[in-house]
Protein backbone atom coordinates (compact mmCIF):
# COMPACT_ATOMS: atom_id res chain seq x y z
CA UNK A 1 0.00 0.00 0.00
CA UNK A 2 1.19 3.14 -0.76
CA UNK A 3 -0.57 6.40 0.95
CA UNK A 4 -0.06 9.74 0.14
CA UNK A 5 -1.02 13.14 2.02
CA UNK A 6 -2.85 15.25 0.44
CA UNK A 7 -2.79 19.54 1.61
CA UNK A 8 -2.51 22.59 -0.23
CA UNK A 9 -4.71 23.60 -3.50
CA UNK A 10 -6.11 22.06 -6.10
CA UNK A 11 -2.91 22.15 -8.13
CA UNK A 12 -1.03 20.62 -5.14
CA UNK A 13 -2.90 17.93 -4.32
CA UNK A 14 -2.65 16.77 -8.42
CA UNK A 15 1.02 16.42 -8.20
CA UNK A 16 0.09 14.55 -4.78
CA UNK A 17 -1.59 12.51 -6.07
CA UNK A 18 0.21 11.65 -9.06
CA UNK A 19 3.60 11.25 -7.35
CA UNK A 20 1.39 8.48 -5.18
CA UNK A 21 0.21 6.96 -7.83
CA UNK A 22 3.08 6.11 -9.37
CA UNK A 23 4.04 4.18 -6.91
CA UNK A 24 1.28 2.43 -6.90
CA UNK A 25 1.07 1.29 -10.24
CA UNK A 26 4.78 0.17 -10.37
CA UNK A 27 4.35 -1.88 -7.06
CA UNK A 28 0.62 -3.02 -8.37
CA UNK A 29 -0.62 -2.07 -5.10
CA UNK A 30 -3.16 0.17 -3.61
CA UNK A 31 -3.14 3.87 -3.15
CA UNK A 32 -4.91 5.53 -0.53
CA UNK A 33 -5.55 9.39 0.09
CA UNK A 34 -4.38 10.52 3.86
CA UNK A 35 -6.55 13.68 4.36
CA UNK A 36 -5.30 14.27 7.79
CA UNK A 37 -3.75 17.58 6.73
CA UNK A 38 -7.63 18.51 4.87
CA UNK A 39 -10.00 20.57 6.54
CA UNK A 40 -8.10 21.67 9.54
CA UNK A 41 -8.36 25.58 8.83
CA UNK A 42 -11.73 26.52 7.62
CA UNK A 43 -10.48 30.23 6.90
CA UNK A 44 -8.03 28.94 4.47
CA UNK A 45 -9.78 28.45 1.06
CA UNK A 46 -6.48 26.15 0.08
CA UNK A 47 -7.47 23.84 3.12
CA UNK A 48 -9.91 21.66 1.74
CA UNK A 49 -10.03 18.19 -0.40
CA UNK A 50 -10.14 18.70 -4.27
CA UNK A 51 -9.77 15.88 -6.18
CA UNK A 52 -13.97 14.33 -5.55
CA UNK A 53 -14.21 15.86 -8.79
CA UNK A 54 -11.77 13.87 -10.65
CA UNK A 55 -12.25 9.95 -11.65
CA UNK A 56 -9.03 9.38 -9.33
CA UNK A 57 -8.46 5.79 -7.24
CA UNK A 58 -10.33 7.42 -4.13
CA UNK A 59 -9.12 5.70 -1.37
CA UNK A 60 -9.20 7.27 1.82
CA UNK A 61 -6.46 5.59 4.57
CA UNK A 62 -7.56 5.40 8.25
CA UNK A 63 -5.75 6.82 10.91
CA UNK A 64 -4.14 2.95 11.98
CA UNK A 65 -2.83 2.89 8.61
CA UNK A 66 -0.88 6.18 8.19
CA UNK A 67 0.66 5.90 11.52
CA UNK A 68 1.71 2.36 10.50
CA UNK A 69 3.93 3.63 7.70
CA UNK A 70 7.19 5.15 7.67
CA UNK A 71 6.71 8.54 6.15
CA UNK A 72 8.92 9.98 3.44
CA UNK A 73 9.00 14.00 3.20
CA UNK A 74 9.98 16.03 0.18
CA UNK A 75 13.61 17.60 1.05
CA UNK A 76 12.73 20.27 -1.74
CA UNK A 77 9.16 20.59 -3.81
CA UNK A 78 10.64 22.12 -7.00
CA UNK A 79 13.72 19.42 -7.43
CA UNK A 80 13.24 15.94 -9.09
CA UNK A 81 14.54 13.24 -5.97
CA UNK A 82 15.59 10.54 -8.48
CA UNK A 83 15.42 8.00 -5.02
CA UNK A 84 11.75 8.54 -4.85
CA UNK A 85 10.81 6.61 -7.71
CA UNK A 86 12.68 3.67 -6.60
CA UNK A 87 10.81 3.62 -3.04
CA UNK A 88 9.53 0.04 -1.51
CA UNK A 89 5.86 -0.82 -1.14
CA UNK A 90 4.40 0.58 2.19
CA UNK A 91 5.77 4.04 2.63
CA UNK A 92 3.49 7.18 2.99
CA UNK A 93 4.58 9.94 1.02
CA UNK A 94 4.18 13.82 2.58
CA UNK A 95 5.04 16.29 -0.04
CA UNK A 96 5.24 18.81 -2.72
CA UNK A 97 6.48 16.29 -5.04
CA UNK A 98 6.27 19.08 -8.31
CA UNK A 99 8.10 17.41 -11.11
CA UNK A 100 6.44 15.43 -14.10
CA UNK A 101 9.21 13.27 -13.48
CA UNK A 102 7.55 11.47 -10.04
CA UNK A 103 5.46 9.91 -12.81
CA UNK A 104 7.07 9.55 -16.22
CA UNK A 105 5.18 5.85 -17.94
CA UNK A 106 1.90 6.95 -15.90
CA UNK A 107 1.04 10.09 -18.00
CA UNK A 108 -2.12 8.30 -20.22
CA UNK A 109 -2.68 6.93 -16.99
CA UNK A 110 -3.42 10.53 -15.01
CA UNK A 111 -5.17 11.69 -18.03
CA UNK A 112 -7.36 9.70 -17.99
CA UNK A 113 -8.26 9.78 -14.54
CA UNK A 114 -7.93 13.77 -14.34
CA UNK A 115 -11.31 13.71 -15.90
CA UNK A 116 -14.42 15.37 -14.07
CA UNK A 117 -17.04 12.95 -12.89
CA UNK A 118 -19.74 14.92 -13.70
CA UNK A 119 -21.14 17.83 -16.46
CA UNK A 120 -20.29 21.00 -16.56
CA UNK A 121 -22.16 23.88 -14.82
CA UNK A 122 -24.55 25.86 -17.27
CA UNK A 123 -21.94 28.54 -16.99
CA UNK A 124 -18.64 26.56 -17.72
CA UNK A 125 -20.50 24.63 -20.72
CA UNK A 126 -21.01 27.77 -22.19
CA UNK A 127 -17.60 28.63 -21.68
CA UNK A 128 -16.21 25.34 -23.01
CA UNK A 129 -18.34 26.04 -26.27
CA UNK A 130 -17.26 29.23 -26.86
CA UNK A 131 -13.09 28.11 -26.37
CA UNK A 132 -13.88 25.27 -28.41
CA UNK A 133 -15.08 27.68 -31.31
CA UNK A 134 -12.34 29.57 -31.02
CA UNK A 135 -9.87 29.56 -34.08
CA UNK A 136 -6.74 30.01 -32.00
CA UNK A 137 -7.73 30.19 -27.83
CA UNK A 138 -5.17 31.21 -25.64
CA UNK A 139 -6.05 30.41 -21.58
CA UNK A 140 -4.29 33.46 -19.74
CA UNK A 141 -3.79 32.77 -15.99
CA UNK A 142 -3.72 35.52 -13.90
CA UNK A 143 -3.38 34.56 -10.02
CA UNK A 144 -3.54 37.92 -8.34
CA UNK A 145 -6.08 37.94 -4.87
CA UNK A 146 -3.86 36.15 -2.52
CA UNK A 147 -0.63 36.86 -3.94
CA UNK A 148 -0.62 40.53 -3.65
CA UNK A 149 0.27 40.22 -0.03
CA UNK A 150 3.82 41.38 1.33
CA UNK A 151 4.86 37.78 1.93
CA UNK A 152 3.81 36.19 -1.32
CA UNK A 153 5.23 39.24 -3.46
CA UNK A 154 8.79 38.17 -1.95
CA UNK A 155 8.14 34.57 -2.08
CA UNK A 156 6.38 33.40 -5.14
CA UNK A 157 5.66 36.43 -7.05
CA UNK A 158 3.34 38.36 -8.32
CA UNK A 159 3.87 38.42 -12.39
CA UNK A 160 3.62 41.93 -13.87
CA UNK A 161 0.73 42.52 -16.78
CA UNK A 162 3.24 43.12 -19.74
CA UNK A 163 4.64 40.08 -18.64
CA UNK A 164 1.33 38.42 -19.78
CA UNK A 165 1.71 41.19 -23.14
CA UNK A 166 5.04 39.83 -23.93
CA UNK A 167 3.75 36.29 -24.49
CA UNK A 168 0.76 36.97 -26.71
CA UNK A 169 3.06 38.83 -29.12
CA UNK A 170 5.31 36.17 -29.34
CA UNK A 171 2.26 33.84 -30.37
CA UNK A 172 0.68 36.54 -32.49
CA UNK A 173 4.21 36.17 -34.68
CA UNK A 174 2.87 32.66 -35.63
CA UNK A 175 -0.51 32.91 -35.48
CA UNK A 176 -3.38 34.75 -36.34
CA UNK A 177 -7.10 35.45 -34.88
CA UNK A 178 -5.95 35.16 -31.34
CA UNK A 179 -8.91 35.27 -28.44
CA UNK A 180 -7.60 35.62 -24.94
CA UNK A 181 -9.66 33.89 -22.40
CA UNK A 182 -8.45 35.50 -19.18
CA UNK A 183 -8.97 33.10 -15.75
CA UNK A 184 -8.29 35.15 -12.26
CA UNK A 185 -9.23 34.72 -8.60
CA UNK A 186 -9.18 38.76 -8.61
CA UNK A 187 -11.24 38.83 -11.89
CA UNK A 188 -12.92 42.39 -11.33
CA UNK A 189 -9.22 43.90 -11.33
CA UNK A 190 -8.63 42.17 -14.39
CA UNK A 191 -11.03 43.87 -16.08
CA UNK A 192 -10.13 47.27 -14.62
CA UNK A 193 -6.51 46.81 -15.59
CA UNK A 194 -5.61 43.64 -18.05
CA UNK A 195 -5.38 45.45 -21.70
CA UNK A 196 -3.93 43.51 -24.73
CA UNK A 197 -3.92 44.31 -28.31
CA UNK A 198 -5.98 41.22 -28.64
CA UNK A 199 -9.72 40.51 -29.02
CA UNK A 200 -10.27 39.52 -25.02
CA UNK A 201 -12.99 37.94 -22.45
CA UNK A 202 -12.74 37.26 -19.08
CA UNK A 203 -14.59 33.87 -17.98
CA UNK A 204 -16.44 34.16 -15.44
CA UNK A 205 -19.82 32.53 -13.56
CA UNK A 206 -17.49 28.83 -13.57
CA UNK A 207 -19.59 27.12 -11.01
CA UNK A 208 -16.56 25.06 -9.12
CA UNK A 209 -12.79 25.95 -10.10
CA UNK A 210 -11.71 22.64 -11.25
CA UNK A 211 -14.16 23.78 -14.32
CA UNK A 212 -12.14 26.38 -14.57
CA UNK A 213 -8.82 24.21 -14.92
CA UNK A 214 -10.58 22.22 -17.48
CA UNK A 215 -11.56 24.85 -19.21
CA UNK A 216 -7.83 26.20 -19.46
CA UNK A 217 -7.05 23.16 -20.52
CA UNK A 218 -9.26 23.30 -24.24
CA UNK A 219 -7.43 26.39 -24.91
CA UNK A 220 -5.13 26.03 -27.75
CA UNK A 221 -2.28 27.86 -26.04
CA UNK A 222 -1.72 28.39 -22.03
CA UNK A 223 -0.18 31.61 -20.37
CA UNK A 224 0.90 30.57 -17.02
CA UNK A 225 0.86 32.42 -13.70
CA UNK A 226 3.13 31.24 -10.89
CA UNK A 227 0.74 28.27 -9.45
CA UNK A 228 0.47 24.52 -9.54
CA UNK A 229 -3.14 25.31 -10.63
CA UNK A 230 -1.92 27.04 -14.00
CA UNK A 231 0.42 24.39 -14.63
CA UNK A 232 -2.11 21.32 -14.27
CA UNK A 233 -3.90 23.39 -17.06
CA UNK A 234 -1.11 23.32 -19.26
CA UNK A 235 0.05 19.42 -18.94
CA UNK A 236 -3.56 18.19 -19.26
CA UNK A 237 -3.64 20.65 -22.65
CA UNK A 238 -4.09 18.18 -25.24
CA UNK A 239 -2.91 20.16 -28.34
CA UNK A 240 0.09 18.83 -29.94
CA UNK A 241 1.02 21.79 -31.11
CA UNK A 242 0.32 23.45 -27.89
CA UNK A 243 2.56 26.67 -26.92
CA UNK A 244 3.02 26.68 -23.28
CA UNK A 245 4.65 30.01 -22.09
CA UNK A 246 5.93 29.65 -18.04
CA UNK A 247 7.26 32.13 -16.02
CA UNK A 248 11.42 31.87 -15.54
CA UNK A 249 12.28 31.59 -12.53
CA UNK A 250 8.82 29.52 -11.65
CA UNK A 251 9.22 31.25 -7.87
CA UNK A 252 11.14 34.43 -6.67
CA UNK A 253 12.15 32.63 -3.47
CA UNK A 254 14.21 29.98 -5.84
CA UNK A 255 17.48 30.35 -6.94
CA UNK A 256 18.60 27.44 -8.69
CA UNK A 257 17.29 25.74 -11.74
CA UNK A 258 14.23 23.67 -10.68
CA UNK A 259 12.36 20.72 -12.11
CA UNK A 260 9.07 21.85 -12.02
CA UNK A 261 9.32 23.30 -15.52
CA UNK A 262 9.44 20.44 -18.70
CA UNK A 263 11.51 21.44 -21.31
CA UNK A 264 9.14 21.68 -24.20
CA UNK A 265 7.35 24.68 -22.18
CA UNK A 266 8.68 28.06 -22.94
CA UNK A 267 9.99 30.05 -20.01
CA UNK A 268 9.78 33.85 -20.05
CA UNK A 269 11.95 35.90 -17.77
CA UNK A 270 9.34 37.67 -15.20
CA UNK A 271 10.65 40.78 -12.90
CA UNK A 272 7.52 41.76 -11.08
CA UNK A 273 9.34 44.66 -9.13
CA UNK A 274 9.23 47.32 -11.43
CA UNK A 275 5.45 47.93 -11.50
CA UNK A 276 4.25 46.91 -7.81
CA UNK A 277 5.64 49.94 -5.28
CA UNK A 278 7.78 48.45 -2.58
CA UNK A 279 5.87 47.66 0.25
CA UNK A 280 8.36 49.61 2.64
CA UNK A 281 10.56 53.28 1.52
CA UNK A 282 13.68 53.93 4.32
CA UNK A 283 14.02 57.40 4.04
CA UNK A 284 17.31 58.32 5.25
CA UNK A 285 18.97 61.88 6.13
CA UNK A 286 22.64 61.87 5.09
CA UNK A 287 24.97 64.71 6.73
CA UNK A 288 28.58 64.21 6.86
CA UNK A 289 28.37 60.92 8.21
CA UNK A 290 31.61 59.20 6.72
CA UNK A 291 32.01 57.08 9.86
CA UNK A 292 28.71 54.98 9.60
CA UNK A 293 27.05 55.36 6.31
CA UNK A 294 29.06 52.23 4.78
CA UNK A 295 27.50 50.23 7.58
CA UNK A 296 24.16 51.66 7.33
CA UNK A 297 24.28 51.19 3.58
CA UNK A 298 25.28 47.40 3.91
CA UNK A 299 22.98 46.35 6.60
CA UNK A 300 19.70 47.80 3.97
CA UNK A 301 21.13 46.50 1.50
CA UNK A 302 21.30 43.27 2.69
CA UNK A 303 18.22 42.48 4.42
CA UNK A 304 16.77 38.92 3.38
CA UNK A 305 13.31 40.46 2.40
CA UNK A 306 13.44 42.71 -0.43
CA UNK A 307 10.67 44.34 -0.57
CA UNK A 308 11.78 47.94 0.23
CA UNK A 309 13.50 51.05 -1.36
CA UNK A 310 15.76 53.50 -0.15
CA UNK A 311 16.02 57.10 -0.49
CA UNK A 312 19.17 58.92 0.64
CA UNK A 313 18.77 62.58 0.79
CA UNK A 314 22.03 63.99 1.53
CA UNK A 315 23.06 67.46 2.56
CA UNK A 316 26.46 66.61 3.17
CA UNK A 317 29.86 68.06 1.86
CA UNK A 318 32.09 65.26 3.00
CA UNK A 319 33.12 61.88 1.10
CA UNK A 320 29.92 60.92 2.28
CA UNK A 321 28.64 62.07 -1.04
CA UNK A 322 30.43 59.77 -2.96
CA UNK A 323 29.39 56.58 -0.97
CA UNK A 324 25.34 58.44 -2.10
CA UNK A 325 26.24 58.40 -5.44
CA UNK A 326 27.71 54.88 -5.64
CA UNK A 327 24.77 53.59 -3.24
CA UNK A 328 22.75 55.21 -5.98
CA UNK A 329 23.97 52.44 -8.61
CA UNK A 330 21.78 49.65 -7.37
CA UNK A 331 18.05 49.69 -8.36
CA UNK A 332 16.71 49.71 -5.00
CA UNK A 333 18.32 53.28 -3.97
CA UNK A 334 17.66 56.92 -5.01
CA UNK A 335 19.88 59.73 -3.34
CA UNK A 336 18.42 63.47 -3.59
CA UNK A 337 21.08 65.84 -3.10
CA UNK A 338 20.03 68.90 -0.75
CA UNK A 339 21.63 71.98 -0.07
CA UNK A 340 24.31 71.28 3.24
CA UNK A 341 21.95 73.92 5.47
CA UNK A 342 19.22 70.99 4.87
CA UNK A 343 17.79 69.80 8.34
CA UNK A 344 16.67 66.21 9.19
CA UNK A 345 13.32 66.98 8.97
CA UNK A 346 13.09 69.18 5.66
CA UNK A 347 14.83 66.06 4.58
CA UNK A 348 12.87 63.68 5.46
CA UNK A 349 9.92 65.31 4.17
CA UNK A 350 11.67 65.81 0.40
CA UNK A 351 11.92 61.94 0.59
CA UNK A 352 8.44 61.35 1.66
CA UNK A 353 7.78 63.96 -1.51
CA UNK A 354 9.32 60.71 -3.50
CA UNK A 355 8.28 57.87 -1.64
CA UNK A 356 7.03 55.05 -3.78
CA UNK A 357 6.37 52.48 -0.80
CA UNK A 358 2.91 51.20 1.25
CA UNK A 359 4.84 52.14 4.42
CA UNK A 360 7.64 54.58 5.27
CA UNK A 361 10.07 54.91 7.75
CA UNK A 362 12.43 57.45 8.68
CA UNK A 363 16.18 57.13 9.82
CA UNK A 364 19.56 58.80 10.33
CA UNK A 365 23.55 57.29 8.65
CA UNK A 366 23.75 56.95 12.52
CA UNK A 367 21.50 53.79 12.34
CA UNK A 368 21.53 50.45 10.84
CA UNK A 369 19.11 47.43 10.12
CA UNK A 370 19.37 43.95 11.78
CA UNK A 371 19.01 40.96 8.21
CA UNK A 372 15.50 40.37 9.16
CA UNK A 373 13.98 43.81 10.27
CA UNK A 374 12.14 44.17 7.10
CA UNK A 375 11.20 40.75 6.96
CA UNK A 376 9.96 40.70 10.12
CA UNK A 377 7.92 44.39 10.06
CA UNK A 378 6.41 42.40 6.70
CA UNK A 379 5.58 39.50 8.87
CA UNK A 380 3.16 42.06 11.49
CA UNK A 381 1.41 43.42 8.41
CA UNK A 382 0.19 39.76 7.19
CA UNK A 383 -0.76 38.76 10.83
CA UNK A 384 -2.72 42.02 11.22
CA UNK A 385 -4.25 41.53 7.89
CA UNK A 386 -4.70 37.77 8.26
CA UNK A 387 -6.84 38.65 11.84
CA UNK A 388 -9.21 40.51 9.59
CA UNK A 389 -9.62 39.21 6.61
CA UNK A 390 -8.05 35.55 5.84
CA UNK A 391 -11.84 33.97 5.20
CA UNK A 392 -13.55 31.86 2.36
CA UNK A 393 -15.79 33.95 2.32
CA UNK A 394 -13.86 37.65 2.53
CA UNK A 395 -11.30 36.88 -0.38
CA UNK A 396 -8.10 38.59 -0.50
CA UNK A 397 -8.42 41.80 -2.92
CA UNK A 398 -5.91 44.44 -3.27
CA UNK A 399 -8.50 47.06 -2.05
CA UNK A 400 -9.68 45.35 0.95
CA UNK A 401 -5.95 43.85 1.91
CA UNK A 402 -4.96 48.15 2.27
CA UNK A 403 -8.10 48.73 4.09
CA UNK A 404 -6.99 46.41 6.77
CA UNK A 405 -3.71 47.17 6.98
CA UNK A 406 -2.83 49.58 10.05
CA UNK A 407 -1.88 53.12 9.56
CA UNK A 408 0.72 53.26 12.09
CA UNK A 409 2.87 50.06 13.35
CA UNK A 410 5.31 50.69 16.24
CA UNK A 411 7.20 49.20 19.22
CA UNK A 412 6.49 49.90 22.84
CA UNK A 413 10.26 48.68 23.89
CA UNK A 414 13.38 49.62 23.15
CA UNK A 415 16.91 48.30 23.82
CA UNK A 416 19.31 50.94 25.76
CA UNK A 417 22.87 50.77 26.65
CA UNK A 418 23.37 49.51 30.36
CA UNK A 419 26.82 48.53 32.37
CA UNK A 420 24.82 45.75 33.70
CA UNK A 421 22.51 44.88 31.10
CA UNK A 422 21.74 41.19 30.07
CA UNK A 423 21.92 41.70 25.96
CA UNK A 424 23.69 41.47 23.52
CA UNK A 425 23.77 42.58 20.31
CA UNK A 426 25.54 41.64 17.38
CA UNK A 427 27.57 43.42 15.60
CA UNK A 428 28.10 46.27 18.81
CA UNK A 429 30.93 44.35 20.63
CA UNK A 430 31.95 45.10 24.46
CA UNK A 431 28.73 46.66 25.09
CA UNK A 432 25.35 45.48 26.80
CA UNK A 433 21.49 46.74 26.64
CA UNK A 434 18.72 45.88 29.37
CA UNK A 435 14.83 46.59 28.12
CA UNK A 436 13.27 49.73 28.49
CA UNK A 437 10.04 51.25 27.73
CA UNK A 438 9.81 53.38 24.88
CA UNK A 439 9.05 57.05 26.53
CA UNK A 440 6.55 57.59 24.00
CA UNK A 441 3.90 54.95 25.08
CA UNK A 442 4.75 55.20 28.58
CA UNK A 443 1.13 56.73 29.15
CA UNK A 444 -1.10 54.90 26.68
CA UNK A 445 -3.83 52.61 27.09
CA UNK A 446 -5.60 50.28 25.12
CA UNK A 447 -2.66 48.96 23.47
CA UNK A 448 -3.12 46.67 20.81
CA UNK A 449 -0.21 43.67 21.46
CA UNK A 450 0.68 41.83 18.25
CA UNK A 451 3.13 38.55 19.37
CA UNK A 452 6.13 38.04 17.07
CA UNK A 453 7.90 34.70 17.93
CA UNK A 454 11.41 35.91 16.22
CA UNK A 455 13.12 37.33 19.00
CA UNK A 456 15.21 39.20 16.72
CA UNK A 457 15.27 42.70 17.30
CA UNK A 458 13.69 45.04 14.09
CA UNK A 459 14.62 48.35 13.93
CA UNK A 460 17.44 50.25 14.78
CA UNK A 461 20.27 51.06 16.51
CA UNK A 462 20.43 54.49 17.47
CA UNK A 463 23.52 56.40 17.98
CA UNK A 464 23.33 59.56 21.04
CA UNK A 465 19.51 59.78 21.33
CA UNK A 466 19.15 60.35 17.50
CA UNK A 467 15.89 58.61 15.87
CA UNK A 468 14.91 57.52 18.85
CA UNK A 469 11.46 57.94 18.36
CA UNK A 470 10.43 58.32 14.68
CA UNK A 471 13.00 55.38 13.82
CA UNK A 472 10.96 52.05 15.02
CA UNK A 473 7.77 53.78 13.76
CA UNK A 474 6.04 52.58 10.14
CA UNK A 475 3.54 55.28 8.85
CA UNK A 476 1.10 54.00 6.19
CA UNK A 477 2.09 56.77 3.20
CA UNK A 478 -1.20 56.93 2.54
CA UNK A 479 -2.39 57.90 5.16
CA UNK A 480 0.14 60.45 6.09
CA UNK A 481 -0.63 62.02 2.61
CA UNK A 482 -4.70 62.10 2.79
CA UNK A 483 -3.89 63.86 6.03
CA UNK A 484 -1.60 65.93 5.31
CA UNK A 485 1.05 64.95 8.04
CA UNK A 486 4.97 66.36 7.90
CA UNK A 487 7.82 67.57 9.60
CA UNK A 488 7.51 71.09 10.69
CA UNK A 489 11.25 71.91 9.62
CA UNK A 490 11.21 74.77 11.79
CA UNK A 491 10.41 73.11 15.35
CA UNK A 492 13.44 71.72 16.34
CA UNK A 493 14.39 68.95 18.13
CA UNK A 494 10.18 68.68 19.05
CA UNK A 495 9.27 68.18 16.01
CA UNK A 496 10.03 64.20 15.93
CA UNK A 497 7.63 64.02 18.53
CA UNK A 498 4.55 66.70 17.36
CA UNK A 499 4.83 64.54 13.74
CA UNK A 500 4.23 61.55 15.95
CA UNK A 501 1.36 62.81 17.80
CA UNK A 502 -0.21 64.49 14.87
CA UNK A 503 -0.12 61.01 12.56
CA UNK A 504 -1.79 59.49 16.15
CA UNK A 505 -4.12 62.04 16.63
CA UNK A 506 -5.51 61.18 12.82
CA UNK A 507 -5.79 57.70 13.11
CA UNK A 508 -8.14 54.54 14.47
CA UNK A 509 -5.97 51.98 13.60
CA UNK A 510 -2.41 51.85 15.53
CA UNK A 511 -0.69 48.45 16.06
CA UNK A 512 1.72 48.41 18.75
CA UNK A 513 4.25 45.16 19.12
CA UNK A 514 5.03 43.80 22.12
CA UNK A 515 8.85 42.45 20.68
CA UNK A 516 12.23 44.53 21.48
CA UNK A 517 12.24 46.41 18.00
CA UNK A 518 15.24 48.91 18.41
CA UNK A 519 17.78 49.83 20.53
CA UNK A 520 19.58 52.98 21.41
CA UNK A 521 23.61 53.86 22.73
CA UNK A 522 24.08 56.41 25.08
Amino acid sequence: MIITTLYGGLGNQLFQYAAGRYLAWKHKTKLKLDLTQCNLNTNSHHAFYNLGAFNIQENFATESEIGNLPVVNNKNPWIFEPHILNLSNNICLKGFWQSEKYFVGIEDILRKEFTLKNPLGKNSAAWKEEILASKCSVSVHIRHGDFITYYARNTIGLLPLHHYDVCIKQLQEKYSDLTVYVFSDDLQWCKENFKVDAPTKFVEGCEHDFEELYLMSLCHHNILSRGTFSWWSAWLNKNPDKKIFAPYPWQLCINYESDIIPDSWIKIPADYSSWMPPMLSIIVYIENDLPTINLLLQSVLMQNFRDYEIILVDASVDYSRKFCHQAALDERVTTLKVDSSTNKFTAWNKGLDVARGDYVTFMTAKNFLFPYSVAIFSGICEQIFKQYSNTRENYITYKNYDYYLPNIVCATQMIEEDERGEINVNGIPNKKFSPKIDPAFQNLNGITEVEIPNQQKLLAIGSNGINGLVGTKFFKHKFLNENKIRFNENEGVDAELKFIVDAFMSTEKITFASALFYGRLK
